[in-house]
């Protein structure tokens, strides 16, 4: 499975994409700022430079996994690797201030706010939950 990010909206504060999975346009995503990361980038020159829980992960490629996910006592997608990151996961919340660096899924109706979060998480999860039964990778590609 395929799941893209493609960031459209760059503002002061956060960062509204597309999310589609297998070239199918799903949902829109919210991260908090981006600041220009690079995955080529090495993990202290990240570390260095970002703002903790605002600031949006590097682009590039992750694999998937779904993992418990410890602040929300669920099971969730998480992207492995992420340079200068950890514990990145895709999960619901409707503002910056809920992502904790991590990327938000739902319907973007207004500025800076994702709505119908929780469903569209737990579809996403069941979907990748599958993949990994199936013995399948899921790669989240994240684009500017």
């Amino acid at each position: 499975m395929k799941i893209e990010i493609r960031r459209r909206w760059k503002k002061e504060g956060y960062t509204i994409g597309e999310l589609y999975v297998n070239g199918v346009f799903r949902c829109n995503t919210l991260e908090p700022q981006d600041r220009g990361f690079k995955s080529s980038m090495s993990s202290m020159s990240i570390q260095e430079t970002k703002v903790p829980g605002k600031t949006a992960i590097p682009t590039g490629a992750y694999v998937c996994h779904v993992h418990w996910m410890p602040k929300m006592m669920k099971m969730r997608p998480q992207l492995i690797s992420v340079p200068g990151f950890w514990g990145i996961f895709i999960h619901e919340g409707n503002t910056v201030k809920e992502t904790r660096g991590c990327i938000l899924l739902g319907e973007n109706t207004s500025k800076g706010f994702v709505s119908h979060s929780k469903q569209h998480v737990i579809s996403l999860t069941e979907e990748i939950q599958d993949c990994e039964d199936r013995q399948e990778m899921v790669w989240v590609s994240v684009e500017d």
